[in-house]
Formats: structure tokens, sequence, C-alpha cells
């Protein structure tokens, strides 16, 4: 009988334990003489299978089995949890939260996957959809699309509500990236294990300061969570005048606060051989293992969560920038940008009869009342000079394409993003001669120095006299990437970081 013991008596010829070989030939030839008796055999044996060994009822079988080993079980993290609820009185919530705190930490839940805790603070409540938001959306899209091997990217954001600073899912701004109810999920505190990895992809500014003063971030690494920052430049450092008073003390504590993280990621090599140039030379700075590495930012606005949406006045503006040679700046209006020196420079071209337009795409952002009042009440405005703010992604894109130059006078700047987006619309770009932009553009632009309008005024001539007969370095063979492929860069160093155990 052995294993088929238990089968229906009128589903199989069952033949006892060591039977013979007379045995066996005596069941085989009465099989073979009795058509009716085999074919009703094969019918029982047919709807026992059905009955018995359907995939439906073993999984039943399967599952009542797993619920009873449960049921019966009294060790592990459910037993503990119902050894409590049983103590009498019962803790009230003060003690309720140490609890489970503490049963958190010391029986974490068995997880699939590490995971990826991309840091969105700033953006994920303030997101005025230009620069380092744009950056900070269009990388949470793409890796969300493809995330690091054996990691579940979960984007995050600093919270100090019911006091102590700690994570919490920013699910809101992780769903409506994806046009997905933003109500749909809870923003629950995040539970974190050894092995996981956040990633502060925001300037987080403050939040962090305050956040790494309390001890969030040290206790995270005692608990095995490796911790990254993302650095975007170090101009506060380096041309404070440019920033609202305060800015450079306050982002110097945010610096020293990703100091004491495993490394940071850099946006461009200029940046990363900045920041190491930094850490050097300050000596508050403790000379412990730290990573540096770099990467570029994307081109593709489409795939960075864009907004849509055209103005009525929109195809009127585009049909003058069409009617002459149109000078783009894309950029948050603020001191370091230039605005001021390209504004001056086109009031002398005008002079001149020089007949071209100055197209401003940017939201207004600080210490801006003397660039605003020269955009607000310029004689040239909405007919050769055009201060676009707060436009849609959408009407950047037809802008672009209907610019003739990208014009980047930025004093400072960590990458140059409207740079590799111009290229991709194969507009020539005039730019000044930093080294970043260098990085970037290498020979594809045509570069300018000088702070004054008179220095801007004649690039801008010697650039049109290219433009007319057809010299100008041309931006069409210069290398850019999608936000994918910038993507696939923070999965390559966080890959190799994860390989190599020593850290420099």
């Amino acid at each position: 009988q052995g294993d088929v013991a238990g089968a229906a008596p009128d589903a199989a010829v069952v033949l006892a334990d060591g039977f013979s070989n007379a045995d066996l030939a005596a069941a085989i030839e009465r099989l073979f003489a009795e058509n009716a008796g085999r074919a009703a055999l094969s019918e029982a044996a047919r709807n026992a299978i059905l009955r018995d060994h359907s995939p439906a009822a073993c999984a039943t079988r399967y599952a009542e089995a797993i619920e009873a080993f449960h049921s019966r079980s009294r060790t592990g993290l459910h037993a503990l949890v119902d050894a409590v609820a049983a103590i009498e009185p019962a803790m009230d919530a003060r003690q309720t939260k140490a609890f489970a705190v503490a049963t958190a930490r010391s029986i974490p839940a068995v997880r699939p996957q590490r995971q990826l805790l991309l840091d969105v603070t700033h953006t994920s409540k303030t997101d005025i959809r230009t620069g380092i938001q744009r950056v900070v959306r269009a990388t949470v899209l793409a890796l969300l699309e493809s995330s690091p091997s054996d990691y579940r990217v979960e984007p995050v954001f600093l919270s100090s509500a019911g006091g102590g600073w700690h994570y919490r899912h920013a699910r809101r701004f992780a769903l409506g990236l994806q046009d997905c109810p933003p109500g749909a999920l809870q923003e629950d505190v995040v539970d974190v294990a050894a092995g996981d990895l956040l990633v502060v992809l925001d300037l987080s500014g403050q939040n962090l300061v305050d956040a790494d003063h309390a001890g969030l971030l040290s206790d995270l690494r005692r608990r095995g969570v490796g911790a990254y920052a993302t650095i975007y430049d170090l101009l506060p450092m380096h041309i404070p005048e440019r920033f609202p008073a305060g800015t450079q003390a306050g982002f110097e504590q945010w610096l020293m606060a990703t100091a004491r993280l495993d490394g940071v990621f850099c946006i461009s090599a200029a940046v990363a051989d900045d920041y190491r140039l930094w850490r050097e030379a300050d000596t508050r700075v403790g000379q412990t293992p730290f990573r540096i590495g770099w990467f570029h930012l994307g081109a593709d606005i489409d795939t960075s969560a864009p907004t849509r949406g055209m103005p009525p006045e929109a195809a009127a503006r585009l049909a003058a920038f069409a009617a002459r040679p149109t000078f783009l700046m894309v950029g948050t209006i603020e001191p370091r940008k230039g605005h001021l020196q390209a504004i001056a420079a086109f009031d002398l071209l005008w002079r001149a009869g020089i007949d071209a337009n100055l197209v401003i795409v940017g939201a207004e952002g600080w210490t801006t009342p003397e660039i605003l009042a020269r955009l607000a009440s310029h004689p040239e405005r909405d007919r050769r000079l055009f201060w676009l703010n707060g436009i849609s992604d959408e009407y950047l894109e037809a802008v672009y394409a209907g610019s003739t130059c990208l014009i980047a006078p930025s004093e400072g700047e960590g990458f140059g993003l409207p740079l590799i987006e111009a290229a991709r619309h194969r507009i020539p770009i005039l730019a000044r001669d930093l080294p970043v932009f260098r990085e970037v553009a290498g020979n594809h632009a045509r570069y300018f120095s000088g702070l004054g309008p008179v220095d801007l005024a004649e690039a801008v001539k010697e650039w049109l006299a290219l433009y007319r007969d057809g010299e100008p370095p041309r931006s069409d063979g210069m290398p850019w990437q999608t936000w994918a492929e910038s993507a696939r860069q923070i999965a390559a160093l966080i890959a190799a970081w994860e390989q190599d155990p020593t850290p420099t």
C-alpha cells in the first residue's frame, strides 16, 4: 500500500505491502479482462484527483496547516505580542510606544528587500518645479522605475511631529508623481533595519541640521543604515554675497552634517572636487573613511513628472520669439544667475540697433527686488524682453524649441541643467567660462568672461556674427543623458561602494 494507502478504495487497485510477482500479474490480468470495471476505476480515479489533488484543494490544506502551526506556536514575535497583550493592568500609551520601538529594533521583521530611502523633505512640501526640485522629482521617478538591485525605493521626509526627529514615508508625494490618488496611503514612520540605505536627495537644510543635532542620523548609522547626501554645489561658501544674509552660516552647518555621514553623491566632477577640497581644508571635519562620488543629471523633461498647460498668450509670444534672434535664460531669479548683467547687456545691444529678444524663464527667488523692478518697468518688456514666471514644463519645451541660443551668464553652478536641455533641442549655447560648464558642454558651446554689461554685450555680438555666417559652436553632438541613465549612475555608485569595504 505505501504512499497510496489513503487513496479512494474505488479509484485504484491496491496491493498489500510485499506483494509477489504473481499478485501483480493477477491484478493486471483482471484489469485487462474487465473492460467495464477498468473504465469505472479510471473515472473514479479522475474524480478523486480533481476532488482531492487539485491546486485549489492543495492550497487550502497548505493554508490550514500553516494557520494551525501558527496558532500552536508560542515563540517569536507574535507570541511576544500576545504575551504582552495579556499583561494586567495594560500598558499606558507611553509604555506601549516604548515597547513597540524596542520590539521593532530588537526583532526586525523579515523583509524580502532592503530599503533605499530617498529624503525628499523640501520638495515634498514646497515644489517650485525648477532647479533642485526638478532633479528630485526626476531622480525619484527614475529610481522607482528601475531601482538598484536588492533595494525597494521609498521616498521619505523628516518630521518632528509627536516629539523627536524621525523619517516618515512621503507617500502623498510619491503617489502624486505617478498620478495616483495622493491620500490612498498613510505616511507612517519609517521602520529601518541594518542594510537599508538613506540618500538625502533634497537640499533639506535646517531640517537635516536639527535632526543631526538630535542624534537621528548617528542613530541610523549605529543601526546599520548607510547614509549619504547629494551635494548640488558649495556656492554659499564661495560667493556668500550672492545669497541672503545668514545663508553661509546655515549652509556650513548643513555641510558639517553631510560630512558626518558615510559619503556624498555630487552632481558633477567639479562639485566633487570642490567638496573634497572643503573637507580636507576644514579642521573640524574628522578624517574618517568617507566616500565622494559624482553623477550627471538627465535632460528629458518628459520623464520628470512634467507640468502641462499653455497660457492664452503663449501663441503670440512664441510668434514674437520666432520674429528675431531669441536668447533664452532658464533658472530661478536670484543674484548669482546674472540677470542684471544680461538685461544691461541687451540694453546696450538694443541701443546699438541690434534687434534681438531676451527671454527669461524662472520663478522669483531670493533678494531680487532690483531684478524684479528692472523687469517690471523696462520699456522693452513684452516687446523684446520677456519674463515667463512659473510656466509649465510643456510651455518651457516650446520656448526651448523656439529659441535661437541659450545664454548662461550664471556666476556659479553645480551642474548647469539648462545646457543639456538646450543640447537636447539642438540650440547653440553661450555660457560663462565656468569649470562645470566646460565639464558639461566641452567644445559644444561658446564661452565668455567678465561681469560687466559690455563683456556680455560684446560676446553676444560676436556670437551673432558667427550665427549669420553659420559658424557658431553646435550643441548637436554634445553628450547628454536621460534621467534613467542618471539614476543608473547613482545605482552603479551604490553597487561599487558596497563591493569595496575600504572607503577613503
